[in-house]
């Protein structure tokens, strides 16, 4: 609907409301004019005020837009600039490789020991830093009497070899062999066990240095 025509029937439905002469036109009058304010969101000033006020504050709230082609810009192009190499920075480079290539070529040999002792200084500081450690195993849990079973006990960043008498009460060892390293300290060892009797045996856990290898059971089933 246009504002203006919504103006003029408000003001009219408002004229009718306030005749006194007939209570019930004026009743449906006021009932109408509240429909259409507060439907076309309209306030009494807006009612109340002078037509050629309105009818202004209306027509410039209408005015149009400048057009949006008008706004637009026109895009300057970009002109990309060229990227020039100073002769001085390729010479400076040239020269920095060729120093280069002639360390490499005259000093092969230093670097290398260089860098050998420095790898070997690792591993040994390697070495140091690893933490103590003591395990054992066997390679069968189950053996038939008379037979052997082989037992391994290795140890990293130790001091020495641990002590294997407790494994003469339940075995006879038939063979030893240890084997230690040369860089870092540890060792591994190898013993070659027959058992004394049948049934469960109890092989002990080994102690060295604050550290202790787990204890192993096996099973020596006798022959029918």
């Amino acid at each position: 609907m246009d504002r203006v025509k919504l103006i003029e029937r408000l003001k009219k439905l408002l004229a009718m409301s306030r005749d006194s002469s007939s209570p019930a036109e004026a009743a449906i009058a006021a009932r109408r004019m509240d429909a259409l304010m507060e439907k076309y969101d309209v306030s009494l000033a807006e009612i109340t005020g002078s037509d050629q006020d309105y009818f202004r504050r209306n027509t410039s709230e209408r005015a149009p837009r400048p057009s949006a082609r008008r706004k637009r810009k026109r895009a300057r192009p970009r002109v990309q600039r060229k990227r020039t190499v100073r002769p001085v920075i390729l010479a400076a480079c040239g020269i920095a490789i060729a120093v280069s290539a002639w360390f490499v070529l005259t000093r092969v040999d230093e670097f290398r020991l260089i860098t050998t002792g420095a790898v070997a200084r690792h591993a040994v500081d390697n070495s140091r830093l690893k933490a103590p450690s003591l395990y054992s195993k066997v390679e069968r849990s189950s053996i038939m009497e008379g037979e052997a079973i082989v037992l391994y006990v290795t140890g990293t960043a130790v001091s020495s070899v641990p002590n294997t008498s407790r494994l003469l009460q339940d075995f006879r060892i038939i063979k030893t062999q240890i084997n230690q390293g040369t860089d870092t300290q540890g060792f591994q060892m190898r013993l070659e066990l027959k058992p004394r009797q049948t049934g469960m045996l109890y092989i002990p856990s080994f102690y060295v240095d604050g550290v202790r290898s787990k204890a192993i059971i096996i099973d020596v089933v006798a022959r029918k």
